[in-house]
């Protein structure tokens, strides 16, 4: 592995000092250490290759292109953009306000401290936020994205993902695919979206939301709690309009009594089993004993 630290192996365009770029040329196409000393470099390339890249204490806001190779990149003290590119690319945010972007391939990110936007795109990709309220975006694949401290925000979008939310109050969509959506501590919100999802709010009060019915879009709570909220909304429970009445809801012990119900919301209890419309929406693992209070329309 070659050491790069100044001009040699490089291409500085436009000077060093008060902000110009700094490119790696051709010639270093191999597998390389990049570590600019100079002043003010405000782009960092490392083209070819297996590169480490550090862009150093001199250059805190440096952004950062991993481009082809499975490539380690960390961020400096400042607000950092960082792009993976091809190969499976290994990136810290560290210090600063940073938006990390895998591009292709199965990639590791991760924010570090202060408020980080993550973006996993294709591949099969791990993205951890770090301290802060961090926004995460798992992409194409089977992602896992982990919220860490801070009140987060996770997008699961495609694939069958694994979501944690782990401590604060964070936000949860699995999209599209079968996810697995796990709060742990603190409030959070919970929306599965697509696919049959799983989701264990952890512990603290959480929100459980649902915009799809029926069996390829029907959910599992795995326990709900005494406090916390089932939230309907989208075209599918329009017909709800605002809070959930006692007469739009029926509690049922048997699925044999589910025929008799004339309300749009049926909860089966002997089953954990809740429908709208016929349709199920979800199960809830612990069978708790539900009314209309416990619903909220959005």
């Amino acid at each position: 592995m070659s050491d790069i630290s100044g001009s040699s192996g490089l291409e500085v365009v436009g000077g060093g000092i008060g902000g110009g770029n700094l490119v790696l040329g051709e010639q270093a196409a191999g597998d390389n250490r990049i570590q600019p000393t100079l002043t003010g470099v405000t782009e960092v390339r490392g083209q070819g290759g297996n590169d480490v890249i550090v862009p150093g204490p001199n250059n805190p806001d440096a952004t950062i292109f991993g481009l082809s190779g499975n490539d380690s990149i960390f961020g400096g003290t400042g607000d950092n953009e960082i792009f993976g590119n091809e190969g499976n690319d290994t990136t810290y945010g560290l210090a600063g306000d940073d938006a990390l972007y895998g591009g292709q391939g199965d990639d590791y990110l991760f924010g570090g401290d202060d408020d980080d936007r993550l973006q996993g795109d294709a591949g099969n990709d791990t993205l951890a936020g770090g301290s802060g309220n961090d926004s995460l975006f798992g992409g194409e694949g089977n992602d896992l994205l982990e919220g860490n401290d801070g009140d987060d925000v996770l997008y699961g979008n495609q694939g069958n993902d694994l979501l944690q939310g782990d401590g604060g109050s964070d936000t949860m969509f699995g999209g599209q695919g079968n996810d697995t959506l796990q709060g742990g501590d603190g409030g959070d919100s919970l929306l599965g979206d697509k696919g049959n999802d799983r989701l264990n709010g952890g512990t603290g009060t959480d929100t459980y939301a649902f915009t799809f019915a029926g069996g390829s879009d029907a959910d599992t709570i795995v326990a709900f709690e005494s406090g916390e909220t089932i939230a309907l909304g989208g075209e599918v429970f329009d017909a709800l309009g605002g809070d959930v009445e006692a007469a739009e809801f029926t509690l049922v012990g048997t699925e044999a009594e589910r025929a008799a119900a004339d309300t749009p919301l049926v909860y089966v209890q002997e089953t954990g089993e809740l429908f709208f419309d016929g349709q199920l929406v979800a199960t809830i693992l612990n069978n708790p004993d539900l009314n209309a209070g416990d619903f909220e329309v959005f």
